[in-house]
């Protein structure tokens, strides 16, 4: 009996074991699996790293020269190779002329050659004596002739005649002749029509207008 009790005990003992492996082994599995679990990658990109001891590269400035003062004044077609003189407005507060017959006067008190408004030279038409001047044959100058401004830095500034007109000079049209324009504007001046010799004057003025094309 004893022996059978023995064989008994043993039994029950061997059933608890198994009874307890089964319960035990679905948790060693969970444990397993959680420390498997593939971790999480981020699908983002990734910003670059900046070296703060890198300089920035330098942003180069376009330097933009304003327009100079006019130096020389050249129109191929009449064979005009003409020194500039600045000149401002007379005693009655008209465009002053050069000094010389054979220079060119650029009103100082307006716009440079090669801003965008109406940059104004004129010169003489004759001498006192009744000699060829500067602007002598300037009324020969058509359309798409080329007028050639040379400023003091050396830079060539190409204007194209657009159109002449001759005006009475008593009706001058200052505004389009000297006003701002949305445009480079040079116009060029001279005397032209009948000689008064008693008010010394020119019955008309005439202004050729070009602008510019480099």
């Amino acid at each position: 009996m004893k022996k059978l009790s023995n064989i008994l005990v043993i039994i029950v003992f061997a059933l608890v074991g198994v009874l307890l492996g089964l319960r035990f082994i679905p948790q060693a599995r969970q444990v397993n699996q959680s420390q498997s679990t593939v971790p999480v990658v981020s699908t983002s990109v990734p910003q670059p790293v900046q070296d703060q001891n890198k300089p920035e590269p330098a942003v180069k400035a376009v330097e933009v020269k304003p327009a100079a003062e006019p130096q020389t004044l050249s129109i191929p077609k009449l064979g005009v190779n003409a020194a500039v003189e600045s000149v401002g407005q007379d005693r009655s507060g008209r465009m002053d002329v050069p000094t010389g017959v054979d220079n060119v006067g650029w009103y100082s008190l307006g716009y440079k050659p090669g801003e965008k408004g109406n940059a104004v030279i004129d010169g003489h038409l004759d001498a006192v004596t009744g000699a060829p001047a500067v602007f002598y044959y300037l009324d020969r100058l058509q359309p798409g002739d080329q007028v050639i401004v040379t400023d003091k830095n050396g830079k060539d500034l190409t204007f194209e005649v657009t159109v002449s007109q001759s005006y009475p000079f008593d009706q001058v049209p200052l505004q389009e002749i000297f006003g701002s324009n949305d445009k480079s504007r040079l116009n060029l001046i001279t005397c032209t029509g009948v000689w008064n010799s008693g008010a010394r004057n020119y019955s008309n003025r005439l202004v050729v207008y070009a602008e510019l094309k480099s």
